[in-house]
């Protein structure tokens, strides 16, 4: 009877193994194909809940080296649910809080592993947790959050962002109310995006219609609340100032997974989108799409 237990157990952890690589080298493949992100974030979702044995009994049971390949699977799962499938960063968060219940409970947490469940924490917003978790992780130099002030009547529910105090030393949250007419929303987060608004604010005949009382320049909430880089790009760009979305689900009709993205408003309404930047070419389709919304 006990030879029978053991081989059942050590069969049963082998192919629990087996599986959870299998998984993991399968959700890889997903991320590197040239589908959009949304595309891989709902076949990535949908592996998932098909087989990712997470659940608590299942996360008790995982030997350590499938558990560290558990949270890898959470993470990249969680990654592209943050601009692609809305519905299911609940899940993953919450899957990975369970997987770091154990990882520290069994004293085999790695740095990394630290390190992203804290930005998670940030980027959904958690901000009490993830101060709970500093405290308990103090040896790991993780970056305070700064402080945040929230407007009047705030609703997170609508678009909302945050903004740099005009001390600079704090982040104003509140909601971010569009103008009457034609607007322009530009997400914002990478170096391209740095690289059209310097193309812009050379350009006399574009900037106008990019200045901060006709568009916002909004970063998605996965990019970090980095005082330094706000007032960095404040400086460099006056005229557009940067925001970063407290959920990228607010904001209706905005895709956060490329960037730079260019959207163009007229009374509300979506009239056309811009991706990426090129120099030169996207200066001349800018001017095109303002034109159709009456901006130029």
């Amino acid at each position: 009877m006990k030879i029978v237990l053991a081989l059942t157990l050590m069969f049963s952890t082998s192919a629990s193994h087996i599986s959870v690589d299998k998984l993991w080298s399968d959700l890889v493949a997903i991320s590197s194909t040239r589908k959009t992100v949304q595309a891989k974030a709902t076949l990535i979702g949908a592996q998932y809940e098909a087989r990712a044995p997470i659940n608590s009994e299942a996360i008790r049971a995982s030997a350590d080296k499938d558990l560290h390949m558990l949270f890898k699977i959470v993470d990249i799962s969680s990654f592209y649910a943050q601009s692609g499938d809305y519905e299911r960063r609940g899940r993953y968060l919450g899957d990975m809080r369970s997987i770091i219940e154990v990882l520290d409970q069994r004293k085999i947490i790695e740095p990394q592993e630290i390190d992203t469940y804290y930005e998670a924490l940030i980027v959904s917003r958690k901000f009490e947790w993830a101060a709970e978790f500093k405290r308990a992780h103090k040896n790991s130099l993780l970056q305070a959050v700064p402080d945040i002030l929230p407007a009047d009547h705030l609703d997170v529910r609508g678009a909302a962002a945050f903004t740099l105090s005009k001390s600079g030393r704090a982040l104003d949250l509140k909601n971010v109310h569009f103008p009457k007419g034609s607007y322009v929303v530009v997400v914002a987060d990478c170096h391209k995006a740095r690289d059209a608004a310097v193309q812009i604010a050379k350009n006399n005949r574009l900037v106008p219609a990019f200045k901060k009382d006709r568009a916002v320049w909004v970063a998605s909430a996965r990019v970090s609340l980095d005082l330094a880089a706000m007032k960095e790009w404040d400086k460099a760009f006056p005229d557009f100032p940067l925001h970063i979305a407290y959920d990228n689900a607010a904001w209706k009709g905005i895709d956060f997974s490329m960037s730079p993205n260019f959207f163009f408003f007229k009374d509300g309404r979506l009239v056309e989108t811009r991706l990426g930047w090129s120099s030169k070419l996207s200066e001349e389709e800018l001017a095109k799409s303002l034109a159709r919304i009456g901006a130029l």
